[in-house]
């Protein structure tokens, strides 16, 4: 069965778990993988997706620890630049949407179709303002300062 492509203007949420970090620091690929799950902010707004992300994805070894939010229309621009200049995916003639999968417990879930390669994460993560990553506070997220001393 066929599920609807979500519009081109919506937003969407991303719930960020502490296995998305390295050493405290946020790894570009958190968006990588088969299927990945977002919410849609039409349906559910940033809270009721933060208590969802809460419910359903926190064990006593993960929790939620951020989020991202994007645009769809802006994730498949994104993905075409990215695509021209891969000529595998070029060659697969690859395309990237966001598709409907509302659940009854969440009825703005949403799956970025089809596996979003890992050089595609690391090249969303990279473009400046992209995402909007938070911490659950609605903070600002920032990666912890670097340690490193050049010597």
């Amino acid at each position: 069965m066929s599920r609807l492509v979500c519009g081109d203007s919506e937003r969407f949420i991303r719930a960020i778990l502490s296995p998305d970090f390295d050493d405290g620091v946020l790894k570009s690929t958190f968006l990588s993988g088969k299927k990945p799950s977002v919410n849609r902010l039409i349906i559910t707004d940033v809270n009721e997706s933060i208590s969802i992300f809460r419910h359903k994805l926190e064990k006593p070894n993960v929790q939620l620890l951020a989020y991202a939010m994007f645009g769809h229309l802006e994730l498949k621009e994104n993905t075409s630049k990215y695509v021209a200049k891969n000529k595998d995916l070029k060659r697969q003639n690859f395309t990237i949407q966001v598709e409907e999968d509302g659940k009854g417990d969440n009825p703005g879930h949403a799956e970025i179709m089809p596996k979003v390669p890992e050089g595609l994460a690391n090249h969303l993560y990279d473009i400046k303002d992209f995402f909007d990553i938070r911490n659950t506070d609605g903070s600002q997220y920032k990666d912890p300062p670097s340690t490193d001393v050049a010597g």
